[in-house]
């Protein structure tokens, strides 16, 4: 049933629309959702004093996660980043805590009971998509990034195994999706498995590296944020990247593109090539899944484009 929603006012002037809440709604019923945002108000509020931030007053856009901005008296501009409770959620606070360096996104303070973060804001905050930079050159800026932000694992049961992860691909029904050409999505499972049964590494993972979660600072420093928070082989990181920027896969060159990516990969992250196109393909099969699955279907066309194009990187 569709419960209707009205707006809630999360901080002073920061209304959250009705489409927000409806889909919080959605996700984990009206009585849960709206006591769970009254702790987020309060928190917000608290943290506001404590930390003397002024927020921007905005319309939060339509997004799952809730993203405000401030400008705190004792820490600088911050962000200030709301997720439903979710194991998804979980695994991002704990990435987010186990990361460190100048590399990487500062946790100014979280409280994960009600999955809540603050974050320092990167300015002037550049995309990696938007620096006016060469694929190629993209290509080892975030090859650096996964260099940097690599290391074995604090053991956490909130860091989500890939086997987890690929849930979706793994449990995957043959006759779910008829309209599917070919044999997609059972090549992709095939490697999945394959994949997953002889792990070269045991690694803390970003699990959505791609040209829009690198931002670059002032000094010039590029600066990863919103990890997935994944454990599992180096190899997969590359895989979110290789579909990106959006529609990447539909055009004419992807093919050369993708090659030419895979060589910077395993020449700069050490990882073997043949590896590395077996996780593009796993990612690709998984992604389709995601699209067809989804509470509101997407349109499947550039997963099954992508999907196509890197199993080609297998031959």
């Amino acid at each position: 049933m569709t419960l209707r929603a009205n707006p809630f006012t999360i901080a002073p002037g920061i209304v959250l629309p009705p489409v927000i809440l409806q889909r919080f709604y959605n996700y984990q019923g009206r009585a849960q959702t709206d006591a769970w945002l009254e702790l987020i108000a309060t928190k917000l509020d608290d943290w506001c004093r404590t930390w003397h931030i002024e927020l921007e007053i905005i319309e939060p856009p339509d997004t799952f996660n809730v993203v405000l901005f401030g400008r705190s008296g004792r820490v600088g501009d911050v962000v200030l980043k709301i997720s439903p409770p979710t194991f998804e959620s979980r695994a991002e606070l704990e990435a987010v805590r186990q990361a460190s360096g100048p590399g990487f996104v500062r946790l100014i303070e979280a409280d994960p009971s009600i999955s809540l973060m603050m974050l320092e804001r990167i300015r002037p905050g550049t995309a990696l998509r938007d620096a006016g930079l060469s694929d190629e050159a993209m290509t080892r800026v975030g090859a650096a990034r996964l260099l940097e932000f690599w290391q074995e694992p604090v053991r956490n049961d909130d860091l989500i195994p890939l086997e987890r992860w690929a849930r979706e691909l793994l449990e995957h029904e043959p006759d779910k999706h008829p309209q599917l050409p070919g044999d997609l999505l059972r090549i992709g499972g095939d490697i999945a498995r394959e994949l997953l049964s002889t792990p070269s590494s045991h690694t803390l993972l970003h699990g959505d590296l791609h040209h829009q979660n690198i931002l670059r600072r002032g000094d010039g420093e590029w600066v990863t944020i919103d990890p997935k928070g994944l454990i599992g082989e180096r190899g997969y990181d590359i895989a979110t990247w290789m579909m990106n920027p959006w529609g990447a896969p539909l055009s004419d060159d992807f093919i050369q593109i993708a090659n030419r990516r895979l060589d910077i990969f395993s020449e700069m992250l050490g990882e073997d090539r043949q590896r590395l196109a077996g996780w593009a393909v796993f990612h690709a099969a998984l992604s389709l899944c995601w699209s067809l699955d989804a509470e509101q279907p997407e349109d499947p066309e550039s997963d099954i484009a992508f999907l196509r194009s890197v199993v080609r990187l297998l031959d």
